[in-house]
């Protein structure tokens, strides 16, 4: 494991204001995330555990502190910026899927490139070894419709692997599943992880933490090492 973090978070805050009242909901996060790294985030609903994941996707920016990722800050970048940082570094699997229902599998990979500087040819070539990563490939011309919720987790951590990013985050990719679906997702994960992915992945699940590298608890906005 590289001794440089991929992403650096330093003194860290997050508020939101809710009528005339501020929430805090992160408070002073310190953390270092480094190159092929597999990190649980474990803490009760409500401690902060999402938005911390999401300010490290770029999907949010932190009230104060500063966010180094691959080496570069990223807190007062430009919104176009940030949405290029996050197709090109960061790739998203998120509880509900998020797949777009008339949409094939192939289709649903794809998504990422539609925006993205890469010729067709090429985008294809990434959608077909996702899917054969996950163990998609005979799945391609499916709707989600037709798939078991094991399946669409899939179809979200192709999607997630296609655009090759250096960073995965995952919040809660087993909680809309059954046992035996979750005990598959976790091995993919696993998989990943030995394949030199990067991997933040916030989970309730035991399970799923005994399989990280590190395992990080949140309690009211505040990280708490074990």
């Amino acid at each position: 494991m590289s001794q440089t973090p991929l992403a650096k978070l330093e003194n860290l805050t997050k508020d939101f204001v809710q009528g005339q009242t501020t929430v805090q909901v992160l408070k002073g996060i310190d953390l270092s995330v480094y190159h092929g790294d597999f990190t649980v985030i474990m803490g009760s609903s409500g401690s902060g555990k999402s938005t911390l994941l999401h300010i490290l996707g770029c999907l949010d920016r932190p009230t104060t502190g500063t966010y180094i990722l691959d080496g570069k800050p990223v807190d007062g970048l430009s919104d176009r910026r940030l949405s290029a940082i996050r197709n090109s570094y960061i790739g998203f699997v998120f509880q509900e899927f998020n797949l777009l229902p008339e949409a094939t599998v192939y289709e649903n990979i794809m998504l990422p490139f539609v925006y993205a500087d890469l010729d067709i040819s090429a985008s294809r070539k990434r959608v077909l070894a996702a899917a054969e990563d996950v163990g998609l490939s005979n799945r391609l011309a499916h709707k989600p419709a037709a798939l078991s919720g094991g399946e669409r987790q899939r179809v979200a951590i192709a999607r997630a692997l296609a655009v090759r990013p250096r960073l995965i985050l995952a919040d809660e990719p087993t909680g809309n599943l059954d046992s035996q679906n979750s005990r598959e997702i976790l091995f993919l994960f696993e998989k990943l992880h030995r394949s030199g992915a990067t991997i933040v992945l916030v989970t309730h699940d035991t399970e799923v933490a005994r399989a990280a590298r590190r395992t990080l608890f949140m309690r009211d906005g505040m990280l708490e090492t074990p």
